[in-house]
């Protein structure tokens, strides 16, 4: 079965979260659309505080290319990166794992990123 022809719904402790529409893949990879269930609000702040210090990360790091005070960006991203880590195990912890709509071919989801309305995984 091709990835784009699947429908996912994705549950923590068998609570659905939401629906993964694949729409692409770059190996490992799948990305697509993500349809928040009526539960996700709960499990909402992780996903965004995760994104927002992803963000932070890339634009510290850009940031290091031009500046001349590089002791304290890199002070500031180990501060960051933690923090991340932190929240992610939080996210592992949700035993995250995806299924076709009739709950057969279940699959652990490693690393999860939603960002609104758009997911990446593997």
């Amino acid at each position: 079965m091709n990835n784009s022809e699947k429908v996912f719904l994705f549950s923590s402790g068998g609570v659905c979260l939401g629906e993964l529409r694949p729409e692409s893949m770059d190996f490992p990879w799948v990305y697509g659309l993500f349809l928040p269930a009526n539960s996700f609000p709960e499990f909402s702040k992780l996903f965004e505080r995760e994104c927002q210090l992803s963000e932070r990360i890339s634009n510290l790091e850009e940031a290091l290319e031009i500046s001349s005070s590089v002791e304290q960006i890199e002070i500031e991203i180990d501060m960051l990166e933690r923090e991340r880590d932190e929240v992610e195990e939080k996210i592992d912890q949700l035993n995250l794992y995806i299924a076709d709509k009739q709950g057969r071919e279940k699959s652990k989801v490693t690393t999860l990123h939603i960002n609104g309305a758009a997911f990446e995984y593997k």
